[in-house]
């Protein structure tokens, strides 16, 4: 029997190829084979996979007014009278943004302990025993550099959320920020927004939680001073058009799973009216607005009733956040 060393056998493989490649009787075979060799096919675009995949959580824009102390302990609180205690039951619930008018409130006027403060103190304790995060939220007016919303004054905001809620003894303290009204031009990054989320990091105590609401899609520059960010804040017919109108592949970072929980998807305006007649009925908006967030690639999520009047004065209705809820934790929508 002969034996073929793997270096000989090589060299048979590739003489016998040289052949076929140079001889012009295997013209087809020819080609095929130079292709191959030396040209091969380009592999075929990756699709990108819409995120309908997702398991997400409930993000808050908790600007009502705290919860009176009775409500931890009622069984079944109404929207109105227990707003807090409503948020924080549910599982699905990371975070909640607070908002003591346009800053921390006015406890140098009234001295320490007024009783708003003292009202905010106390829900923020709740939110900590329930084990969720509380934000506080600074306007940054697009990045305006002086007067009563320049970065001096936002800064002094957070000076003052962070020495007035801090009692950590009694579960009272600050997780992160919540900044709005945030300028989409990049060109603010070094001079506004990079000072300002540095002097927050600053700050003593645990690594904070950074939110910017640009209410835009952003260069991947944001990511690089923020947790997280909100790509989208408007209305249920604009999310229905913005969706349609731009696939998820234009989106850069959007698009990929692993920053999933690094988007925010804020909807108002979104209708129920099947709910008032039967409880337990499909609300349809909501079900398909809840589809695209998952489509969308949004980790955080808020589905409101409210219109732009007062979006965020209350929870939704019962029914509708309980099917909010639902949905955030399924990983499909059935």
């Amino acid at each position: 029997m002969y034996r073929f060393s793997a270096a000989s056998l090589c060299r048979a493989v590739l003489l016998t190829l040289t052949w076929l490649i140079s001889s012009t009787a295997h013209a087809d075979l020819q080609s095929k084979l130079r292709d191959l060799l030396f040209d091969p096919p380009t592999p075929a675009p990756q699709k990108v996979q819409t995120m309908n995949r997702l398991e997400q959580q409930l993000a808050v824009p908790a600007y009502f007014v705290p919860d009176p102390e009775s409500c931890p302990k009622a069984p079944q609180p109404t929207p109105y009278r227990c707003p807090w205690k409503r948020v924080l039951e549910r599982n699905a619930t990371a975070f909640v943004v607070i908002r003591p008018g346009d800053g921390p409130g006015n406890r140098e006027q009234a001295g320490p302990g007024t009783l708003v403060q003292l009202n905010y103190a106390r829900q923020i304790a709740y939110a900590h025993q329930a084990g969720k995060k509380v934000l506080a939220y600074i306007p940054t007016h697009y990045a305006t550099m002086s007067g009563q919303h320049g970065l001096d004054a936002a800064k002094e905001r957070v000076r003052h959320y962070m020495e007035w809620y801090n009692d950590k003894a009694n579960g009272v303290w600050i997780d992160g920020f919540f900044l709005d009204q945030v300028s989409d031009f990049e060109s603010t990054l070094p001079v506004y927004y990079r000072p300002l989320t540095d002097y927050i990091r600053q700050q003593p105590g645990r690594r904070p939680l950074i939110v910017l609401n640009p209410a835009a899609h952003v260069s991947q520059s944001y990511l690089r001073i923020a947790d997280v960010i909100v790509t989208f804040d408007s209305s249920y017919e604009e999310y229905l058009s913005y969706t349609e109108r731009t696939p998820l592949a234009t989106l850069g970072w959007e698009a990929k799973e692993q920053n999933a929980k690094r988007i925010w998807h804020i909807v108002r305006d979104v209708k129920c009216n099947n709910y008032a007649s039967e409880p337990k009925s499909v609300c349809l908006p909501l079900q398909k607005v809840m589809q695209l967030t998952k489509n969308r690639n949004a980790g955080y999520v808020y589905i409101t009733e409210d219109s732009y009047a007062a979006p965020f004065d209350a929870v939704p209705a019962r029914e509708f956040w309980r099917d909010e809820s639902w949905y955030a934790e399924q990983p499909v929508i059935p």
